[in-house]
Order: structure tokens, then C-alpha cells, then sequence
């Protein structure tokens, strides 16, 4: 197990080259916070608050940010793939250069989402990204968990035959 850091409070805080691998982030409070560089796989961050959080070059894949509140907060050239964000809020955020293979958004709520750049492959609960910004590089990934999560059935040939 990392670190156990739950219900803490960070304000104006620099975490730089880090190993955070299973730290456990439950109820914490993030104002100002900056990770760069840092290894947090398997990160537990259910139910954070943060505003002006922002993680730069970081791997936090298969971390666990169910139930958080993020408030401009940036992720820039992270993977987070596996990453699960299930009934989150994030407000004014961005996604950028990001690896999202496999990321969960069911129930999130997603207001001025940026994920330019990002790789959008596997998404679940795509649908929770309404009025997100991607580029047009991202719209058959995006279309196709969207599709997933309609359950669309795509088939080649007259339906009549089947």
C-alpha cells in the first residue's frame, strides 16, 4: 500500500518527480496543486475537492477518482488509462495529450471538457462528456463509445438476411 495521506488539505503545493504509486487521497482537499512528473498508478482519490489542480506529465493509470469534484483542473500529457472517474464533477477541465484508453465516465458530470489530443479509445459512459471539445482526429473513438454505450450493434450487409 502508498502512502495513506486521507482527508488531508494541500494549498499551493508543488509535488515534482514523485512516487505516489497506491497512495490513498480519499477526501482530500487540492487548492493550487501542481503534480509534474510523478508515478501514481493505482492512485485512490475518491471523493477529492480541487480547484486549480493540475497534473503535467504524470502516469496515473488505474486510479480511482469516483465521486470527486474538480474545478479547473488540467491533466496534460498523462495516461491515465484505466483511470475510473464514475459519478465525478468536473467543471472547466482539460484533457490534453492524455492516454484515456479505457477510462470511465458513466455518471460523471463534464462541463467544458478540453480533450484535445487525447487518446479516446475505450471509453465508458461517453455520453457524460456532452459539450466536451475534441478535434476531428477523436471523433470516430469518440463516436464508437458512444455507439457502446447506446449499444448500437454495427453490421455489414442486409439486416432482411439475418
Amino acid at each position: 500500500m502508498g502512502a495513506e495521506l486521507d482527508e488531508s488539505r494541500f494549498v499551493d503545493v508543488v509535488f515534482e518527480d514523485c512516487e505516489l504509486s497506491a497512495a490513498a487521497l480519499e477526501s482530500t482537499t487540492l487548492v493550487r496543486v501542481l503534480f509534474q512528473r510523478c508515478r501514481m498508478s493505482g492512485l485512490i482519490a475518491t471523493g477529492i475537492k480541487a480547484e486549480d489542480l493540475r497534473f503535467a506529465d504524470c502516469k496515473i493509470d488505474g486510479a480511482n477518482f469516483r465521486g470527486s469534484t474538480l474545478e479547473r483542473c488540467a491533466f496534460e500529457d498523462c495516461d491515465l488509462a484505466g483511470a475510473d472517474f464514475y459519478h465525478a464533477r468536473i467543471s472547466v477541465g482539460a484533457f490534453r495529450r492524455c492516454r484515456l484508453t479505457a477510462v470511465e465516465f458513466s455518471k460523471a458530470r463534464c462541463d467544458g471538457l478540453d480533450l484535445g489530443g487525447s487518446i479516446l479509445d475505450g471509453l465508458r459512459g461517453a455520453a457524460s462528456l456532452r459539450g466536451c471539445t475534441i478535434t476531428s482526429d477523436q471523433m470516430v473513438p469518440l463516436g464508437l463509445a458512444l455507439l457502446a454505450g447506446l449499444e448500437v450493434h454495427v453490421v455489414d450487409g442486409d439486416l432482411g438476411d439475418r
